[in-house]
């Protein structure tokens, strides 16, 4: 990324259990920490340090999330139509609350352009 972000500091987070299959109650996840204080990245190392590591349900499943199957590959298919289906559905509701909070007067919202829990 160029300016200004190349020289900000800056961490990106993802969860298996957060991410748009859902899969709530595996945890495993990752963060990602660039340009970051000396002094805060040590404090941040210490405080990995002291965290349990996740099961291997969690390790597994974010190998899957990181490494989805590719095309050629026999899962593929039905692992692209799994995840269309999800992501269109998501989509759909997200549209429905947010039409339905914006037809109530006084109310704007906007629809949901990421996470669930956005």
């Amino acid at each position: 990324m160029g300016e200004p972000y190349s020289t900000m500091e800056m961490s990106s987070f993802m969860s298996c259990s957060k991410g748009y299959m859902g899969e709530c109650g595996i945890r495993g996840g990752y963060a990602e920490t660039i340009n970051m204080d000396p002094n805060v990245m040590a404090m941040l190392q210490k405080s990995i340090s002291a965290k349990l590591c996740p099961t291997i349900l969690g390790q597994a499943c974010m190998d899957l999330v990181v490494n989805p199957p590719c095309p050629g590959e026999s899962s593929y298919e039905s692992w692209l139509e799994q995840k269309n289906g999800t992501l269109n559905s998501l989509a759909r509701r997200a549209k429905l609350v947010a039409d339905t909070l914006n037809s109530i007067e006084g109310f704007t919202c906007n629809i949901v352009q990421g996470a669930m829990y956005a």
